[in-house]
């Protein structure tokens, strides 16, 4: 059985995403992807151990579902997204440049989710999760500052 979470003791990252001044970062906790769901995106909904005592496990894994749901419903097959293929393709792609396609509009909801997530729940407990688009969705990393 292979450990479906990790600890990494990096330096620590200085600065937040809106440029103010962290408190150092003391280790990364990382969520892995499931690909037990095959092609479509989702993370392990089990509690870190190395969690345990800074958030409550309910708050937590609601938060991962929350995470999947939009993963999936950005993911699903609709007639959307294949409207939104049909005309990239049809238009050589150009009109990406002027349309945010239904994928992108949703992904976007996802990391305002997890903005705020982070703003109401996470952050005033030492805690931030960050937006899974920055390591390609291969793992949920969430830093846990001391």
């Amino acid at each position: 059985m292979s450990n479906r979470f990790s600890i990494r003791a990096d330096q620590p990252r200085p600065l937040s995403f809106d440029g103010k001044k962290m408190p150092s970062v003391e280790r990364y906790v990382r969520i892995e992807r499931d690909y037990s769901h095959g092609e479509i995106c989702q993370f392990n909904v089990e509690f870190p151990p190395m969690l345990a005592g800074r958030i409550e496990k309910t708050i937590f894994l609601d938060t991962l579902n929350l995470i999947n749901q939009q993963l999936y419903d950005a993911e699903k097959i609709s007639f959307l997204n294949f409207f939104d293929v049909l005309i990239s393709c049809l238009t050589i792609y150009t009109i990406d440049f002027c349309y945010k396609t239904t994928y992108e509009k949703k992904l976007k909801k996802l990391s305002n989710t997890i903005a705020e997530q982070n703003r109401i729940i996470y952050e005033p407990k030492g805690l931030h999760i960050n937006d899974p688009r920055e390591n390609a969705f291969l793992f949920l990393e969430i830093c846990v500052q001391e």
